[in-house]
């Protein structure tokens, strides 16, 4: 019941200024997960002894930017993990968790700038293929990122090019003539692909 509470954007200053303080840390943490939770309150769940209470504010997109500062630097990698996955973190907080135990949860956050997300398959696609994936489905990754990943090997890695709203049509015209059908059907019904790209294609 308390945790339904601290967790209703609804729910008055009064309310979660006592729910912040509950023995119980669930009912601590619906309040840290409240978007309309005031950010004096999250301020002060950020430096709770529960790791899950500190990660749920991490998580918030209405956290203040210092406890975001501060929990990047957090000791529990879930914590740092869920600034990671803010998508309210800002630009140079994510440039920094980028080159941290955190980079695939950047590469996948819509938030991350392009220019973080290049910097990531530059400095990282090589050692961890696991970013591949990651970065094909991304709708910010760059275009010259997703054109390298559409040449990949992997025909997954190919195919999730595929999925992405934001891959150019060049690049689609490109996976249209892949040698996996997956990729072919999957390049040949995303919205960006020009009909004058398959032309060729069709005769």
């Amino acid at each position: 019941m308390r945790e339904s509470v601290g967790e209703n954007p609804a729910a008055s200053t009064e309310t979660l200024t006592i729910l912040m303080c509950d023995a119980d840390p669930q009912v601590r943490s619906s309040v840290a997960k409240n978007r309309a939770t005031p950010a004096k309150i999250l301020a002060a769940l950020a430096t709770d002894a529960d790791w899950w209470v500190r990660s749920s504010v991490a998580e918030n997109p209405a956290a203040p930017v210092q406890a975001l500062a501060d929990l990047m630097h957090d000791d529990r990698r879930g914590v740092v993990s869920s600034v990671a996955r803010n998508s309210a973190t800002p630009a140079e907080m994510l440039a920094i968790l980028g080159r941290t135990h955190a980079r695939s949860i950047v590469a996948g956050n819509d938030a991350t700038p392009p220019g973080v997300l290049a910097a990531i398959a530059r400095e990282y696609l090589q050692e961890y293929p696991v970013l591949r994936r990651i970065l094909a489905t991304n709708s910010a990754t760059p275009p010259e990122v997703l054109a390298t990943l559409a040449r990949n090997a992997n025909s997954q890695v190919r195919h999730c090019v595929t999925t992405n709203l934001a891959t150019p049509a060049e690049t689609l015209a490109m996976l249209a003539r892949d040698t996996e059908a997956e990729v072919r059907e999957g390049a040949l019904h995303h919205p960006n692909t020009l009909l004058e790209d398959l032309a060729p294609q069709a005769s």
